[in-house]
């Protein structure tokens, strides 16, 4: 009965007489501590989902952050090419004004 059965064997369900219907108290006690067992999983699992989610909520956090950062170096990047850019703009201006005005002296002067 309890051995291995082939594949398409069916099996028979047999009906066992001496089972009490009757309510004891007895299962009464059992019942609370299988309860108590089950509060005790749930309250586990409820703990685990807890961690979980702040595990979850954790790491969110920490890919904003890394977004932002990177933003914020990209952001960084920009402002200093930007501030290249105007330096060396500003630096040939004034070396073309300096020049021009070195050449205007000197035609001045000799002529």
């Amino acid at each position: 009965m309890f051995g291995i059965r082939p594949k398409n064997e069916e099996t028979e369900v047999e009906e066992d007489d001496d089972v009490d219907d009757d309510d004891d108290d007895d299962d009464d006690d059992d019942d609370d501590e299988g309860e108590a067992e089950e509060d005790e999983e749930v309250e586990k699992e409820r703990i685990y989902l807890d961690v979980f989610l702040h595990r979850s909520s954790v790491i969110q956090e920490l890919c904003d952050l890394d977004v932002a950062v990177v933003t914020a170096a990209r952001t960084r990047e920009a402002v200093v090419v930007v501030v290249v850019v105007v330096v060396v703009v500003v630096v040939v201006v004034v070396v073309v004004v300096v020049v021009v005005v070195v050449v205007v002296v000197v035609a001045v002067v000799v002529v």
